[in-house]
């Protein structure tokens, strides 16, 4: 997610945080000009390869401008804006009463851009699926499709021929058969490495990464050069003139996309071009769009900076779909037991965690796991935000870690527990008021620092490191729903290394004994739980049914299970210029949307 690190406090706006609104339709002369943007670092995973891309930019940025799947999302703020909505399809899919067979039927005038220049098929869908499956090309969310669409079972070592489970009756026709039903189907078709791809071009680029720099589109915008690209052989192929990965990528108008086929509630696309450059320095950043030299940053603001006002800056703080918590490993004592997980989580005063965490860090105290902005409503409030230490020593009298019952642990389990953060703002800020608010029940936490890069991404995904408590700003949801998230407390989330499941929920004693905790495992299985079956459950629900099977879920693991201590849903801030004429913020993608912004054609 793109956020803003710090900024002045004299740069913010008060203490409520209203959600955005759309803005005025803009004027006929808006349409045209170079909206132009700078970052400190794309953070591309897969060097814009789709398949294998997972940043929020790249994916946003494929989604709005360059990629059309068979559904996506209108790019705009609030519960509008995770709906799925036809894109390339008539509809979001005609699906069985088995729920088994999605069916959907291509729009006719969609076509790649260049150096393809020809229509889109249901071939090219199915193509999109291949690459998926093809290890070497590095997926990194084909989790979303394995194991569910007939045929795709995890990559392979040669791409597949087919899939089974995707049919293409007619040429308009694609159908999906899934191994069982899946109410959130239209969402993870709406992710990037789902859009159609030309073999004849991305069949070309086998190893992870490579294709990002001849990406074809099908969208309203291209990368510059495209159309300079000799696609006749793999070998006449060059890296196309637009993208420099380490420098900019330059986006221009698309000749074979057709507006008609398009809807302007999804993609209005205003400017002639978006350029998009790396600059490292964000003060640099800050001071050109004041000057008017860039019309927004997409970037981490670590540096302070004067007056909004002054610079001329538009600050936005919009929600986004991402928690920030403590996971509890439910293998490590104390946490094995759930009474010291509902302490801890009792003792926790949000509030001034927040206030800690200061003006920068927005964001809505949560005692939940679903974001607002995944389901339309705020959620249940099932812990005091601002704590409750009597209550929280009452629930740790209740556990065998507190052998005389006076609501403190007195074992020595609780002494010196690793306890892992980031050092950098603002998040290590938080850390003093969290390991006292907890020694007040008699968790002692031993703060760890880590480099920012390996937190979580290496020491707490690595299942034999048993970190027992640490304080992860994630996840991120790959996709607008609530499963998303889910995700992360199945067992299917744990592997040995690069694990998103931190707490081990439901982890099988083959799993221990892969990842080499079995001893670990053996002692505390009786107190394991597992939320497999319930989030499966409601995996295969639509509509109504789904909304409150997630509902429940949210209930029952915070009061019941309590793997997590939810600390806030924090909100990203978008910052641009007065050449911006026309702002709209991407719920799904966390994100500038570019494709209804506009920028001035004229001198202010």
């Amino acid at each position: 997610m793109l956020t803003v690190a710090a900024v002045s406090l004299a740069a913010c706006t008060g203490g409520s945080h209203p959600p955005s609104t759309p803005s005025p339709a803009p004027l006929r002369e808006a349409r045209g000009g170079t909206f132009r943007a700078a970052i400190e670092d794309y953070q591309f995973t897969d060097t814009f390869d789709p398949t294998g891309e997972s940043s929020r930019l790249g994916m946003g940025l494929q989604s709005q401008l360059l990629l059309r799947t068979l559904v996506t999302y209108r790019h705009v703020t609030g519960p509008a804006g995770v709906v799925p909505v036809p894109d390339l399809a008539t509809d979001t899919g005609q699906v069985s009463p088995d729920g088994l067979t999605w069916t959907f039927h291509l729009k006719d005038g969609v076509r790649f851009g260049p150096p393809v220049r020809r229509p889109v098929t249901p071939s090219d869908v199915e193509f999109a699926f291949r690459r998926i499956d093809t290890l070497a090309l590095g997926a990194q969310y084909g989790y979303l499709y394995d194991g569910l669409i007939q045929g795709m079972d995890g990559p392979v070592e040669r791409m597949p021929t087919d899939v089974s489970g995707i049919e293409t009756p007619g040429p308009r026709t694609v159908e999906f058969h899934l191994t069982h039903p899946a109410g959130d189907f239209p969402q993870r078709l709406a992710m990037p490495a789902a859009a159609p791809m030309s073999s004849e071009v991305a069949g070309c680029f086998t190893k992870s990464g490579d294709y990002g720099g001849d990406l074809v589109s099908s969208g309203p915008y291209m990368i510059r050069g495209a159309d300079l690209v000799d696609a006749s052989s793999c070998g006449s192929i060059i890296r196309m003139a637009g993208f420099e990965p380490t420098r900019d990528l330059f986006m221009v108008r698309n000749p074979e996309y057709d507006a008609s086929t398009d809807n302007p509630a999804v993609r209005e696309s205003y400017p002639n071009s978006i350029d998009i450059r790396i600059h490292t320095s964000p003060t640099d950043n800050l001071r050109d769009v004041g000057d008017r030299t860039l019309d927004a940053t997409l970037g981490t603001i670590s540096a302070p900076v004067r007056s909004a006002t002054d610079l001329h800056l538009k600050l936005r703080w919009e929600p986004t779909d991402a928690i920030e918590y403590l996971p509890m490993n439910v293998l490590v004592p104390p946490f094995d037991d759930v009474h010291v997980r509902r302490a801890v989580n009792l003792a926790l005063d949000r509030n001034a965690i927040l206030w800690a965490l200061g003006v920068n860090a927005r964001g809505r105290a949560t005692t939940h796991i679903f974001p607002p902005a995944l389901t339309g409503s705020e959620g249940p409030q099932l812990f005091p935000p601002g704590g409750d230490l009597a209550a929280a020593q009452r629930e740790m009298a209740r556990s065998p870690y507190d052998t005389d019952g006076d609501g403190v642990c007195n074992s020595e389990v609780c002494s010196n527990l690793l306890f892992i953060a980031p050092f950098t703002p603002p998040w290590v800020n938080a850390v003093p008021v969290i390991v006292q608010e907890l020694s007040a029940i008699g968790v002692d936490l031993k703060f760890r620092e880590l480099d920012p890069g390996t937190v979580p991404y290496t020491t707490v995904e690595t299942v034999k490191n048993l970190v027992p408590i640490a304080l992860n700003h994630g996840p991120v949801a790959d996709y607008p729903d609530p499963e998303a998230i889910a995700r992360s407390l199945h067992s299917s989330g744990i592997s040995c290394e690069d694990q998103v499941n931190y707490s081990e929920v439901g982890i099988s004693e083959g799993q221990a004994s892969e990842c080499g905790v079995e001893s670990e495992y053996r002692k505390v299985r009786d107190h394991v739980p597992n939320l497999d079956g319930r989030i499966d459950a409601c995996e295969r629900l639509k509509g109504n049914a789904r909304s409150a099977c997630w509902a429940e879920f949210d209930r029952y693991v915070m009061t019941e299970v309590v793997p997590w201590a939810p600390i806030r849903f924090p909100d990203t801030l978008i910052v641009t210029g007065r050449t911006v004429t026309k702002f709209e913020y991407d719920q799904a993608f966390g994100m500038i949307s570019l494709c209804h912004v506009a920028v001035s054609t004229a001198g202010i």
